[in-house]
């Protein structure tokens, strides 16, 4: 796979936005589903929230053009499949058509073929609204753990799509960061070349399944009168079939700095994982080098990014300063450390 495969921007929006009366006469007709509609802010699909007069909520997305339907049927599929093996995993549900189908196709205003789903609108506070802490980023852990049990064996043509957000293309991203601040690629650059020369087949190596790829604070819920419980997640845009331990690393990068150790909650994490879903030696002693890896990833895309959409600066860039200072503080504390940091949690059951 090259750079090029990679850099193709699918996340640009969608250029051409499905009016409400198209979106009603489609969602009515197909689904039977009528009601108040919120527009949800998205990277590249169209995402409408509804909420009918009996107080029930659906999610309807309409998939950016670019994408295939290989991989929205892909998403669709990973949904079926975790609610047949353990129904209790907290992730959307799949909202048949009045003639039992998981999706419809229709022409959009600009003559282009767009698919639309419906899923179950899952209740809860978006994890990034509320205070963190540790005790939350242990139960993100043992959801992740049931979800990642729940796809163990699932599989799908569209798992093997390039994805920029694949850790293990981190080598290939290096030259995107001439578009990053100086003081950010110090930092950056000397992980992404560790990864390229030392890490990189040491990763490949490992056990692998169809992930979520993306447990950010923005893809998880907690429950609105228990935000130490976690209550859904969500956004499987990011799905791929890659090495499991990924998933755990990229969850763990998003709870650095939550706690008064930046390291509590990654370590609170990780452990309830391991105990919902064992992860092998191999896959425990790069967690280390994994977090480092994805926060360096972070800067190199979203620097990348903000030049070609300047307009949507503030979003691409949510995580990028945290990942800049995330990555100095881990420089400062060695290997060894963080990693016994990490088993000493787990040992404890904290």
């Amino acid at each position: 796979m090259t750079t090029a495969d990679l850099l193709q921007d699918l996340s640009r929006p969608d250029e051409q936005v499905i009016g409400d009366g198209l979106a009603d006469d489609l969602i009515l007709k197909h689904y039977g589903i009528a009601g108040e509609k919120l527009r949800l802010p998205s990277e590249r699909d169209q995402n409408i929230r509804v909420r009918t007069g009996d107080g029930d909520e659906y999610l309807v997305k309409i998939a950016n053009p670019n994408e295939t339907r290989e991989i929205t049927d892909f998403q669709t599929q990973a949904l079926l499949h975790v609610e047949a093996v353990d129904a209790g995993v907290p992730v959307p549900r799949v909202i048949r058509t009045l003639s039992g189908g998981t999706e419809i196709e229709f022409v959009g205003p600009d003559t282009r073929r767009r698919t639309m789903r419906v899923l179950s609108y899952l209740k809860g506070k978006p994890l990034h609204t509320v205070r963190r802490t540790a005790r939350q980023a242990h139960s993100l852990g043992a959801c992740l753990g049931r979800l990642d049990n729940a796809l163990k064996g699932f599989f799908h043509p569209g798992a093997g799509q390039p994805l920029l957000w694949d850790i293990r293309q981190a080598a290939k991203l290096r030259g995107l960061l001439v578009h990053s601040r100086r003081e950010y690629r110090m930092v950056a650059d000397p992980v992404l070349e560790r990864f390229e020369y030392e890490l990189s087949q040491k990763v490949r190596c490992l056990r692998g399944q169809v992930i979520h790829n993306d447990a950010n604070a923005h893809n998880v819920l907690v429950h609105g009168d228990n935000e130490s419980e976690i209550s859904g997640i969500i956004d499987f845009g990011d799905m791929i079939h890659s090495q499991l331990v990924i998933n755990v690393a990229v969850a763990a990068t998003y709870q650095l700095d939550i706690a008064e150790d930046p390291l509590e909650g990654s370590a609170a994490l990780i452990a309830a994982y391991h105990k919902a879903m064992p992860l092998e030696r191999d896959e425990f002693d790069l967690l280390p080098d994994l977090i480092r890896t994805r926060l360096a990833v972070v800067i190199a895309i979203t620097g990348w990014r903000s030049t070609i959409h300047p307009e949507n600066i503030a979003y691409i860039q949510r995580y990028t300063d945290l990942a800049a200072r995330m990555l100095d503080h881990l420089s400062t504390r060695p290997q060894r450390e963080i990693l016994e940091y990490f088993r000493d949690y787990k040992v404890s059951g904290q």
